[in-house]
């Protein structure tokens, strides 16, 4: 099976679709955009599929066409529209296809058959596994079809099947701490709008009288007043400091609290989410567009381990590798700050300091994870930044070429400088270039 990719474009909802029902009888709509919408409110999954383009067709293949889908035990037919109804705007038939399980899903391949409708003869055939699908992420591309095997020949003499083209649509739901994790935050967020958008309307229908010429000089004595007093509140603070200090913390307490708050509700309003959302692209793209990320998000079967995880999350470039080894080994010596206590909680850290070594440095430091475990178990170790000694054996020579490399250049680059500045100096013309016979 050979599979060119195309680009991903939407395509109109149509009414020309055929659904298979889940074994216990739930019936879905023959709206593929309402069927899937049921089915995210019921935690079923569902497989829709649109023919949209078929090529290189010979003579034999000359007449109406349909697409046999098979899913597990499932098969649906799709016709296959002519360029002449394509042209005229006739929107392709979809398929689709539900199940329970996402799980139950992932384990299928999805066959399918180009077949002639009069003839009955199979034209080609092929099969997409279903796992390699990303959930959400519509997938268009063409498939060169295997023609089927002919008697007494072998497979190369029998010439080559049509192209089609399919779009493929997975739909599935996240696993259950996900789902209620995007519960909670899709009502904070709501929260948040709403009370923002009432203090936006309180405060502009209070703009008239904050702005009002009479509001100002009746605040004018109060800041007079405020302003002679400030000596003797001074003086009342250095000599009752011991009495008051508790209030200070107190207040500097709280005042550290509303500016976090403050923080917190301006990244989570709308264009603080805009800004959250771009920093943050990298790692949910990491998550929706890979393998690991889509088996972490959602019930496709058994969860990847914290291993993978690691390796799919871990950056890829020298430097960035450098700078995640310092904030590792800046958060394992963090325990230094709590003398006695903070020993404890390396015994939470280091199965993660363990993990993260063995992702990032597994093929030039293969036993840096056991020693990073080590020198985070025992004590008064901390101090030894194990992932940046990993670093410098990784990429050491590298860098040490990459500086030799510089030093050779940048003496070349000041012998041909001085070389020229010679010429320059005795070249023709001048009194120093005549010898003495």
């Amino acid at each position: 099976m050979e599979a060119t990719t195309t680009a991903s474009t939407p395509t109109p909802s149509t009414s020309n679709t055929m659904t298979v029902p889940p074994s216990s009888g739930t019936n879905s709509s023959t709206n593929p955009h309402a069927a899937t919408s049921r089915n995210r409110s019921h935690q079923l999954s569902s497989l829709q599929v649109e023919v949209l383009e078929v090529k290189d067709l010979t003579g034999a293949s000359a007449g109406p066409l349909y697409v046999e889908l098979q899913l597990g035990e499932q098969r649906l037919r799709a016709n296959v529209n002519s360029r002449r109804a394509m042209a005229a705007g006739a929107r392709p038939e979809a398929v689709v296809f539900t199940q329970k399980k996402l799980e139950d899903l992932y384990k299928e391949n999805l066959k399918f058959k180009l077949i002639n409708k009069e003839s009955k003869m199979v034209l080609g055939q092929s099969q997409l596994p279903v796992k390699k699908l990303m959930i959400g992420k519509k997938f268009e591309a063409f498939f060169n079809l295997a023609p089927p095997p002919v008697a007494g020949k072998r497979t190369a003499e029998v010439h080559a099947g049509p192209a089609i083209r399919l779009s493929v649509e997975l739909m599935g739901p996240l696993r259950k701490e996900f789902r209620f994790l995007s519960d909670v935050v899709s009502k904070y967020y709501s929260t948040v709008d709403r009370t923002l958008d009432g203090a936006a309307a309180a405060g502009h229908a209070a703009q008239p009288y904050v702005a009002n010429k009479w509001t100002l000089p009746l605040l004018v004595p109060f800041g007079v007043l405020l302003l002679a007093a400030s000596p003797f509140m001074g003086v009342a603070l250095t000599i009752g400091l011991p009495v008051f200090l508790p209030l200070l913390l107190l207040g500097l307490v709280a005042g550290l609290t509303m500016l976090i708050a403050s923080i917190i509700l301006a990244l989570s309003s709308r264009a603080g989410r805009g800004r959250v959302e771009a920093l943050v692209d990298p790692v949910i793209r990491k998550l929706t567009h890979t393998a690991t990320g889509q088996q972490l998000l959602y019930e496709t079967g058994p969860r990847p381990s914290p291993l993978r995880i690691a390796k799919t999350f871990a950056p890829k470039g020298r430097w960035e590798r450098l700078v995640t080894s310092l904030i590792l080994d800046t958060i394992g010596a963090s325990s230094y700050l709590l003398p006695v206590l903070g020993e404890f909680t390396d015994l939470a850290w280091a199965p993660l300091f363990a993990v993260a070594l063995h992702a990032m440095y597994s093929e030039t430091s293969p036993y840096a994870h056991y020693v990073g475990l080590v020198e985070e178990l025992l004590p008064f170790t901390d101090i030894i930044p194990t992932a940046t000694l990993a670093w410098f054996r990784e990429n050491g020579a590298a860098l040490a070429k990459d500086l030799h490399i510089s030093a050779v250049t940048g003496r070349r680059a000041g012998v041909v400088g001085a070389a020229g500045a010679g010429l320059a100096e005795g070249g023709p013309g001048s009194g120093a270039s005549h010898g003495r016979l």
